[in-house]
């Protein structure tokens, strides 16, 4: 081989300088050509810490949260029905199952009942009297590609504070019965796309296959891809005894539970009995354990530079960095009745930390 042959790379070398290309006396480096060129984009380590970036609030505390969940279970086991509790909880601003909900205008696109069927459901379940002025119902089935997208879409972005919106069922909106790994997760993917930087949450109804697995989540009805492309999923079983049922959740970002209900003879809502599963949480950061001992009901507020705020309870993190850490333990310090918002002002930015009392909430079965 000929020692002085010069090789030549056909990209330039992310980070190199002209003076240190040049410095290599093993490797020249081509100017690129057009066709060369890396198309998409790129953000750096730096650009990513420094983000300003803002957390999405559960719909429903430890249990929903922004995002598209896969709702499955047998048929006629009660999928329905929980879905317009959970619509109408949320619609309303009204714990469920003892757990705080972030009030928002909800949808029920129910492609398998009539009006009819839905106003004796409804009148079932929360009586003559009830009324939501944040939840709207369709029975007119849309599929994906041919006007559902746009719907939820206008929605989403038209309406004020959109919240849950439910899906009844996803097998009613596909265009295609021959589905694969690809078109199932295509499928999951579009409806997903409507949920980015949005604090909205997509339930599709959907069903079990008929083969029994070890793993509930592994008889959701189709390939992996659906499982796979969703945020979370949600299985409704019944117990053995067919007197309880449960329900266990799975998401991509919160702890697996499972939640025994009862299913009430009355007013055929599912009521809490117990949780057979509490969430785990990950140990609390030692400057989040210090801010959250700070802040308390007589010292609800507090207001300062991150500096401040470091000198004053002795933190470990720099204050160039305490924002991040607060953002990232947003969801913890609320757990803790606490919120925070970084304030800019012409020359800084301030935080601001406030103490809150959350509404106390009876848990019962009925």
């Amino acid at each position: 081989m000929n020692k002085d042959k010069k090789i030549t790379a056909p990209l330039n070398v992310v980070g190199a300088t002209k003076e240190q290309s040049n410095s290599n006396n093993n490797c020249i480096l081509k100017e690129n050509k057009p066709e060369d060129k890396i198309s998409g984009s790129f953000f750096s380590f730096g650009e990513l810490m420094d983000a300003d970036l803002p957390r999405k609030k559960a719909i429903i505390e430890n249990l929903l949260y922004p995002g598209v969940y896969i709702l499955a279970g047998d048929p006629k086991v009660g999928k329905s029905f929980l879905v317009l509790q959970l619509l109408y909880g949320v619609s309303r601003g009204e714990p469920i199952w003892n757990l705080e909900v972030r009030k928002g205008r909800c949808l029920y696109l129910a492609y398998e009942d009539g009006m009819q069927r839905l106003q004796d459901r409804t009148v079932k379940m929360f009586g003559a009297d009830a009324m939501s002025n944040d939840l709207y119902f369709s029975t007119e089935a849309m599929k994906l590609d041919n006007g559902l997208e746009k719907l939820i879409s206008d929605f989403i972005n038209k309406d004020n504070n959109p919240c849950l919106i439910v899906i009844d069922t996803f097998q009613t909106t596909r265009t295609t019965a021959d589905c694969h790994y690809g078109s199932d997760y295509e499928d999951i993917r579009k409806l997903k796309s409507l949920t980015v930087d949005k604090d909205v949450c997509i339930i599709l109804v959907h069903h079990f296959r008929k083969e029994m697995a070890d793993n509930n989540f592994d008889r959701i009805s189709g390939t992996n891809g659906i499982f796979g492309a969703a945020d979370g999923a949600i299985a409704l079983t019944r117990s053995k005894d067919a007197r309880t049922a449960f329900i266990e959740i799975r998401g991509r970002d919160q702890v697996e539970q499972r939640i025994e209900v009862m299913r009430n003879k009355e007013t055929l809502r599912w009521d809490f009995v117990k949780r057979d599963t509490e969430p785990l949480l990950e140990p609390l950061d030692p400057d989040i354990e210090k801010i959250i001992s700070f802040m308390n009901p007589m010292h609800p507020k507090w207001k300062g530079t991150a500096t401040e705020l470091c000198e004053t309870l002795n933190l470990l993190t720099s204050p160039y960095r305490l924002k991040l850490k607060l953002n990232c333990n947003a969801d913890r310090l609320e757990l803790n009745n606490i919120t925070f918002e970084a304030v800019k002002r012409s020359h800084d930015r301030v935080i601001v930390l406030s103490y809150f009392e959350r509404r106390r909430v009876i848990r019962t079965i009925s």
